[in-house]
């Protein structure tokens, strides 16, 4: 295997993994008849969920609502472009180089604020509250075929030049 940037990352993060494996504590008792167990696996679950991301995304929401009213958006529907586009604007933002919001009142990653943009959005879309403007949509499978595009490309360029990272370094060329 070629030696890029991120091999010797790879190699601490299995030493980590492994350590955290020899700290894991053994399994607890466990009832095996515990009825409460079986209805509740099979509930909606936070414990999927990243409970930092959660509550940064309550800060972003809470810069919101200070500004417009908490829940505003249940009240006035709100138009889906206006938050798809705030959430792709926050994406490229982060995505060449402005890790921060520069707009908000607050220290705030630009990814929360994507991310806050887009619970609005789906907030009230399960509300049945939202002005849904998307253009006509596109065939189905359009995005699909630009992925076989991809998928070409790939195979006619078995050994790509490797791409420029943030730290100005060289990664993988290829990631398939």
């Amino acid at each position: 295997m070629a030696n890029y940037d991120h091999d010797d990352l790879r190699d601490r993060s299995d030493d980590m993994r492994r350590a955290a494996i020899e700290r894991a504590p053994a399994e607890p008792d466990v009832k095996a008849n515990n009825p409460k167990d079986g209805f509740g696996v099979l509930k909606a679950s936070m414990s999927w969920v990243s409970m930092p991301v959660v509550m940064e995304m309550a800060v972003g929401m809470a810069e919101g609502g200070f500004k417009y009213g908490g829940h505003n958006y249940r009240v006035c529907a709100p138009r889906a472009s206006v938050y798809v586009d705030g959430a792709i604007r926050h994406i490229c933002d982060w995505w060449e180089g402005e890790d921060n919001d520069s707009d908000a009142q607050i220290e705030i990653s630009n990814i929360t604020k994507a991310i806050t943009s887009l619970c609005v959005l789906r907030d009230a879309m399960i509300q049945g509250r939202y002005i849904d403007d998307r253009p006509p949509p596109s065939p189905n499978g359009w995005l699909k075929a630009l992925g076989e595009k991809m998928k070409t490309l790939a195979a006619k360029n078995p050994n790509p030049v490797a791409r420029y990272l943030a730290n100005g370094k060289r990664g993988a060329g290829r990631i398939l």
